[in-house]
């Protein structure tokens, strides 16, 4: 197994092509990844990054102990794989999305299918809802949110607003 690491505190900067998940920006767009320590793996196509991992995409920020990417032959990243205990992912509030943060021991960002997939103790505050689940899966394009596996229980809080 070939590896490129460094023990010292890494900020890593990727200019990539995300498709699926770039419907907001064109062209270039940069993710950030900071963590005390990386280790590439090229034949492998796989990137791990150690302690305090902060990731920052278009608005999304997933903090982490550990993070693992895996790469296209293209060498855009096909999926983000965060490990914590737990893991945490927000988005910005904006007027057309409530925001939503989530936790989860492990958060995985497929590219291809804009899914969020969050499982191990997953939990999910979208707008007024708050969702606790062994998985959670969260469409970024279109918002829609599937929860639980089969033998799994969901809960569910909607917190209703008030009349003014």
């Amino acid at each position: 197994m070939s590896k490129i690491s460094s023990s010292r505190p890494v900020k890593a900067v990727f200019f990539l092509f995300f498709s699926s998940l770039s419907h907001t920006a064109s062209g270039d767009t940069v993710i950030n990844i900071e963590s005390d320590s990386f280790e590439f793996y090229p034949q492998e196509e796989k990137i791990k990054y150690e302690g305090s991992v902060v990731t920052k995409y278009q608005g999304i920020t997933l903090q982490s102990a550990r993070l693992e990417t895996n790469l296209k032959k293209d060498t855009t990243i096909s999926m983000l794989i965060a490990y914590g205990d737990p893991a945490l992912i927000k988005s910005e509030r904006k007027a057309s999305n409530p925001g939503l943060i989530g936790t989860a021991g492990t958060i995985k960002l497929i590219n291809e299918s804009d899914i969020v997939e969050l499982s191990d103790q997953a939990t999910l505050a979208y707008g007024e809802s708050k969702i606790s689940s062994s998985v959670i899966r969260f469409n970024i394009k279109t918002g829609s949110i599937k929860a639980g596996n089969a033998g799994s229980r969901v809960l569910m809080t909607i917190k209703k607003k008030e009349p003014e």
